[in-house]
């Protein structure tokens, strides 16, 4: 531990009321002699601050990692192997194939998530999967401006959440993405999304079932996690020994 220099104003202030002995210390000696802290001495860029021991550590930069995934399908035994760039120290959720943020229990309700699921939903045929990623984006869009959340039939179909969006194309492998920004519909009390939303599907043009990888982030992350996910959410791929038929 380093000693603290004491200031030349107090040492001689300190030597001048040694000779005087019937005169009372002042409350800035008495206080030091109390044990009460030093105040810091000025810092400048030769001298800086030493960091506090209790200080709490700095947050790690939105980043991701390779990973080998092996997704469930459809719910059942079989799995789907997938290279995917997985949020760098977020908790997956098994057996599930969806990704939790170490502080997740402090963040509301609707925050940043990261998950992969296989389906086909509905047919599986090559057939009938062939315009399936875009009908699944549609069908995406669709639920957001519609969420339905209110538990009342004539509110639901009233209320219409506002979806902007953002960017959409095909993906290297297959499949196609779309990312969307919504927002909860104006005048309402129930708690309904504010999020930034991304949805990617990838299928080759063989295979009988698709890889869905959805991500989110709260408005509060649009400059920082948002744009790491959307890369995650793209470079989601199917592994090259997965066959086409599950």
């Amino acid at each position: 531990m380093r000693a603290s220099r004491v200031p030349l104003t107090v040492v001689t202030l300190a030597l001048g009321l040694s000779a005087c002995g019937n005169k009372e210390r002042p409350p800035a000696a008495a206080a030091q002699d109390a044990g009460a802290p030093r105040p810091e001495p000025p810092r400048d860029a030769a001298h800086p601050a030493e960091p506090r021991a209790d200080a709490a550590p700095a947050a790690a930069p939105p980043a991701t990692e390779a990973a080998a995934v092996d997704v469930p399908f459809m719910g059942g035994d079989k799995t789907i192997r997938v290279q995917a760039q997985v949020p760098a120290a977020w908790i997956r959720r098994d057996p599930l194939a969806t990704w939790d943020p170490p502080d997740w229990r402090r963040l509301p309700t609707w925050h940043r998530s990261f998950e992969i699921t296989v389906t086909c939903d509905g047919g599986c045929t090559p057939a009938e999967l062939a315009d399936r990623p875009r009908s699944y984006l549609e069908a995406v869009r669709a639920h957001h401006v519609k969420p339905r959340m209110s538990g009342d039939p004539a509110t639901d179909e009233a209320t219409v959440a506002p979806v902007t969006d953002l960017d959409q194309g095909e993906l290297p492998q297959g499949g196609r993405f779309a990312l969307l920004r919504v927002e909860k519909p104006v005048g309402t009390t129930e708690d309904y999304p504010d999020l930034f939303v991304g949805t990617c599907v990838t299928r080759r043009p063989d295979d009988e079932f698709m890889v869905v990888t959805r991500v989110a982030a709260a408005p509060d992350d649009a400059q920082t996690w948002w744009p790491v996910l959307v890369a995650a959410c793209k470079a989601t791929t199917i592994d090259a020994a997965t066959p086409a038929t599950p």
